[in-house]
């Protein structure tokens, strides 16, 4: 059974995530309303700074030209590749502002 409760639309767009004055490069994958799927491709030194319920904040500019510094909540993460540090994130946005539900509403049509 589906536990999301929006639907994901995919989003493929080259963003940093950042942590304790940390920046970690990647690309978006998918995006919803209120969450986001990011690959990181830069190496980490430890999968412990993006445990379940850390803020972090997702900065990308959108086609439009539009520029967005989320504040997320990680829900979730995976190692794809351990031996190269990288990981996958899925993350929940906090407040999500009305130009980032345009800008998904609008990929949605």
């Amino acid at each position: 059974m589906e536990k999301r409760a929006s639907r994901r639309i995919p989003f493929s767009l080259d963003a940093t995530v950042a942590t304790k004055g940390n920046i970690f490069n990647g690309y978006i994958e998918n995006v919803s309303e209120d969450g986001i799927e990011y690959l990181m491709t830069a190496k980490i030194q430890s999968p412990a700074d993006f445990t379940p319920s850390k803020i972090i904040y997702l900065d990308f500019e959108a086609p439009t030209g539009d520029i967005f510094n989320l504040k997320c909540m990680v829900k979730w993460y995976l190692e794809v590749t351990p031996h190269n540090r990288k990981l996958l994130l899925g993350m929940k946005i906090i407040s999500p502002p009305s130009a980032y539900k345009l800008l998904v509403k609008n990929l949605n049509c």
